[in-house]
């Protein structure tokens, strides 16, 4: 299996590859769509501001190359900003397009007393089988359209209100914080979301 890190100018790359050396897989990061067609995974991280983030993607015909690996049915994985860019739509500035590749709408956090924002640092997520913390940083969170396919992996609570952590509709999943960043706990939830990705597909 290759992985292909996509850099479109809204990543630190440095914390994900070293995570996907220490979990030994094979990858490499590039800004040029046609590297994208030796790719078994693409995965889209990102951190920053929505609108530049598609920006970046379509100028650089970086949009293309993934619409043409999720045709295919070939696995993609969104963290951060990347998660995001996955929604039909995102709220940042006005709306702007995104991906389209799950349905759903990324928008600001409310202002709360219960809960500063943006919201940044350790947090504890719950996945089915296990409640366990993780490094987040985002103003801005994913709110799913109902839809079957999408499955909501983990969650996490603020304010007395839960937001999808972990998503996956078919061969296409998102994780809202850093598993690279989250310890071995991280590595274990990106090596298992990579492989039942490569599973679906």
């Amino acid at each position: 299996m290759r992985i292909g890190v996509i850099n479109y100018q809204a990543s630190n790359l440095g914390s994900l590859t070293s995570a996907l050396g220490e979990l030994k897989y094979e990858h490499f990061v590039s800004s040029n769509p046609t590297d994208f067609e030796l790719a078994d995974l693409i995965l889209l991280p990102g951190v920053g501001s929505f609108t530049s983030g598609m920006r970046n993607l379509t100028e650089n015909g970086l949009a293309d190359a993934i619409y043409l690996h999720a045709q295919k049915l070939k696995p993609i994985l969104g963290i951060c900003l990347g998660m995001h860019l996955l929604a039909s739509t995102g709220r940042e500035g006005g709306i702007t397009p995104g991906l389209n590749l799950i349905p759903g709408e990324v928008t600001k956090f409310q202002k709360s007393t219960q809960f500063r924002i943006p919201h940044m640092g350790w947090d504890r997520v719950s996945y089915q089988e296990d409640s366990i913390y993780v490094y987040f940083a985002h103003s801005y969170f994913f709110k799913l359209e109902k839809n079957p396919e999408i499955l909501t992996l983990s969650d996490f609570e603020l304010g007395g209100e839960r937001f999808p952590a972990h998503i996956q509709r078919k061969n296409i999943g998102g994780i809202q914080f850093h598993p690279e960043k989250s310890g071995q706990k991280g590595l274990e939830i990106l090596e298992r979301s990579i492989n039942n990705l490569m599973g679906s597909n």
